[in-house]
């Protein structure tokens, strides 16, 4: 995993971010992948990590990404962000599906 992520993360970098972003990345090379959600607690640095490496792991996976935050509240834009992601994801499957 670590080797996928190197790209984005120092190999000299331990903890959260090389394994999330390194399993992302083998995840989209060895399976169909039509979106990812982060989940990390409020206020977490390997989260917010993670999601400045975020812009360029869309670009060159070309797949729709959000990070999520939790802080034990309700959150409207929270559930608005997940649900477009989920719209996204289904039209890329249903576009993959429709090519073949």
């Amino acid at each position: 995993i670590k080797h996928y992520a190197r790209k984005y993360v120092s190999e000299h970098y331990g903890g959260e971010p090389p394994m999330t972003i390194g399993r992302t990345c083998a995840l989209a090379r060895k399976v169909n992948v039509d979106g990812a959600v982060f989940v990390a607690p409020f206020t977490c640095m390997p989260g917010s990590f993670v999601e400045a490496q975020m812009g360029a792991m869309r670009e060159e996976l070309g797949f729709p990404m959000i990070a999520v935050y939790y802080d034990s509240k309700e959150s409207a834009n929270r559930e608005e962000f997940i649900r477009s992601l989920v719209f996204q994801a289904k039209q890329r499957l249903t576009g993959k599906s429709q090519v073949k």
